[in-house]
This record gives C-alpha cells, structure tokens and sequence, in this order.
C-alpha cells in the first residue's frame, strides 16, 4: 500500500475519532479524552504509534503518564484517558490537520501550491476526497490564478522559501501586486471566466503574446488602484478581467488567422501569375519567326542578284506556311494549358473562399485579378493566331501571283518568238 493511501486512511481515521471524541487544539497538541472501553482502546491503536506523543489517565483527580497495559487500565473503574497527539509528529509523518479553512491558510504557503492532502477538522473535509465540494473549488481556483500571476510575472518577490510577498509586471510602467491581504476571505469571491482563461494559457502557441496581453490588460485594470488593495480588487472583478483578456486574445487570434490566410491567398496569386504570365513570354521568340522568315525570303527573292528556280521558290514559300502551322498548333496548345490553369486557379480559390468565409470578399478579388490576367493572355494568344494566319494569307496570295506573272512573261516571249 503507498503512502499516500495510508495517509488518506490515516486521516480518515482521525476525523472519525474527531466525530466521536471531539478533538481539541491545545499548544501544538490535538488531544480527545474518553471514559476508557474497549472501543476506544481499539480506536486508539488503529491509529500509527509514531503520532501518538503521549496517554496520560485521570485517577483520583490527578494525572499520571500512563504506565500500565489497556487490559489492566480497564479494570479500573471511571478512568479518563487522554491521548495527545503533536502537531509536529503528525505534520513529520505528512498528517496536516487543521481545525478549518481560516487555520488552514495561516499557512500561507498554502496559497500558492495544493498540499497532497490534508484534514480540515470542524469541516469534515478531506481534501482528496472533496475535489468537487464548493469551497475545494473555490480554493483551487485561487491558487490557479496566483500561478498565472506568477507564470507572467516579470519579477516575483519571496517573503520566505514558499511564500510570495508580491508579483511585479513591466509593461508601460512597473506595476505591483502586493499579496499581504491573502486569507480565508478570498475563497468567497466567484471566479468567473478562470476556466476559459486557464484553457488560453495552457495552450502552448502565441506565448510571448498571451503574456503581453494579460499585462496589458492588468495594468489597464489596476494602475489607479493602490498595491495593497489591487489582488482583492482582481478576484472581486475577475469576471470582468478574463473577459477582456478573452476578448483581446481572440482579436489577435482573428488578426493572426487573417494574416496568414492572407499570406497564403497571396502567395498563391503570385504563383498563377508566373503561370499565366509563362503562357505568352515562353513562345513569343518563336513567334517572330513567322514575321522574320516572310521578310527574309521577300528579300531573297526579290533580289535581282540570286535566281531561282520554280522549285525553289515553292519550297521556300511551303517552309514558311509549315513554320507558321506549327506555330498556330502550338498557340493551341498554350490555350489548353491556360485553360488548365484558370481551372486550377479556380478551384484552388474555391477551397480557400470555403475555409476562411471570412475573408470571401478578398479572395473573390484575387480570382478576379487572375480572370483579367488570364483573359489578357488569351487575347494575345489569339491576336498571335490571327497575325499568323493573315501573313500565311499573304504569303500564299503572294506565291500565285509571282507564279502567273511568271507564267504571263512566258507566254509573251512564246508569241514573240513564233510571229
């Protein structure tokens, strides 16, 4: 059996006696007298023998340190026995017994840590086994919210080992919390909100943060009242003070959601920006090749200097309306990719208009910059199809027409050479 259950049964053992005896505080001694039975001989040794300072009885109105065995002191008649029992024995042996809560919490170092167990005599409290009586409650809630204190505190000044005498905040001036009016009277004030402010701070994220706000909102809250009353003020008004620090949590959560999701919608609008922007800026020096081989073989065949033949001028017009097929077959190509793209885009927005409603306005805006981008790239695309076409026009109008001049010229030099 641990330690800590035998304790609990310890302590459960004294509180009965307490029922039936009425344990008395005297000097550092709890002590219970009885007309000697059996029943308080056997009370008395199921109690350890190491807490048991001392049995005295009462005989012939005087009293004598009990020197002889139960089963002799019983037969004497109208004996009283006595059993004291030392405060520092029990407290050696981890038995705390306190007749109440206001003797409990002059041991102030009870304020800022739960003891692993205790007895509250007149109380009949137990403290493992009353975690959910009101006044348990009510005490664990202080000592919860002088944690916090402490955990956010930028200094924390001891007044002994265990015992703090004050917490210290910097946040725009230096801001004490004296801790001198600790007592029983605490345990009354409702704490309303610690169970939502104890969920935000033990959370790990936005650390340095929550810390800043509870600052904020201290010094906002008490810096017009004195030291020595601003705890008491804090517990009265605790209500108030978690539903700010609530508050104000929430809006930099909100803000640092809005951020982010910003961030990301952004950092996606750059990214389908590059792609659209790559349909066109990838092809455009294949375009001007269309343009560029027209030009050059206009020169070259105009030139009086080079000749050629038929066939050859033929293949060269047929290269040039080749290049320029494969060039409309590729600006097709860069139509289906953008097509893809904006369907992508699309969905990818879609899914973030979903998660982050709050933000729909702002990512509609981004799928409306994205359309017009996409739109743009789509009428360059065609302005290029059509530019190719109309030169392949012109080329071919150009071919037939040198062909029947050509063909024209013969027929005169035949007449001429027949007459």
């Amino acid at each position: 059996m641990n330690k800590k259950l035998d304790i609990e049964k310890c302590l459960e053992k004294i509180l009965q006696l307490h029922t039936k005896y009425n344990l008395k505080e005297e000097g550092g001694y709890f002590r219970f007298s009885s007309v000697i039975t059996n029943q308080f001989i056997q009370d008395v040794d199921s109690l350890p023998s190491q807490i048991i300072n001392e049995t005295s009885y009462l005989d012939k109105g005087s009293e004598t340190d009990r020197a002889e065995e139960w089963s002799i002191l019983k037969l004497k008649s109208d004996i009283t026995v006595t059993v004291s029992l030392s405060h520092d024995d029990l407290v050696s042996n981890g038995l705390l017994i306190f007749r109440n809560w206001n003797h409990f919490l002059e041991y102030r170092q009870y304020f800022f840590s739960l003891p692993d167990d205790c007895l509250l005599l007149n109380e009949g409290l137990i403290f493992s086994q009353s975690k959910d009586q009101k006044e348990v409650f009510h005490y664990k809630g202080v000592v919860s919210v002088l944690q916090l204190l402490k955990n956010n505190a930028d200094h924390v000044q001891f007044f002994s080992d265990k015992i703090i005498d004050k917490y210290v905040f910097l946040h725009r001036s230096s801001l004490s919390i004296s801790l001198k009016s600790l007592d029983a009277h605490f345990l009354e004030m409702d704490l309303d909100g610690l169970k939502i402010l104890n969920s935000i701070f033990e959370d790990d994220s936005h650390k340095q943060q929550k810390r800043s706000i509870l600052k904020e909102v201290l010094y906002s809250f008490l810096i017009n009242i004195s030291e020595e009353k601003r705890l008491e003020f804090l517990f009265k008004n605790f209500g108030e003070f978690s539903k700010r620090i609530n508050e104000n949590y929430h809006l930099f959560v909100s803000e640092f959601s809005f951020d982010k999701v910003r961030l990301e919608y952004e950092e996606k609008k750059r990214e389908y920006l590059l792609k659209i922007n790559d349909i066109f800026s990838s092809i455009q020096a294949k375009m001007l090749g269309v343009p560029v081989s027209i030009v050059l073989a206009a020169i070259e065949l105009n030139d009086p200097e080079n000749s050629f033949d038929k066939l050859s001028a033929l293949l060269l017009y047929a290269a040039i309306v080749i290049y320029s097929v494969f060039m409309l077959l590729l600006l097709k190509n860069q139509n289906h990719t953008l097509k893809s793209i904006k369907e992508e885009y699309t969905g990818q927005m879609n899914r973030l208009k979903f998660h982050y409603a709050a933000q729909y306005k702002q990512i509609g805006d981004l799928i409306g910059d994205l359309d017009k981008r996409a739109r743009f790239q789509k009428g360059l695309l065609i302005f290029c199809a059509v530019v190719i076409a109309l030169l392949d026009i012109a080329v071919i109008i150009f071919f037939f027409y040198e062909n029947q001049i050509q063909v024209g010229t013969a027929g005169d030099v035949l007449c001429c050479s027949i007459q």
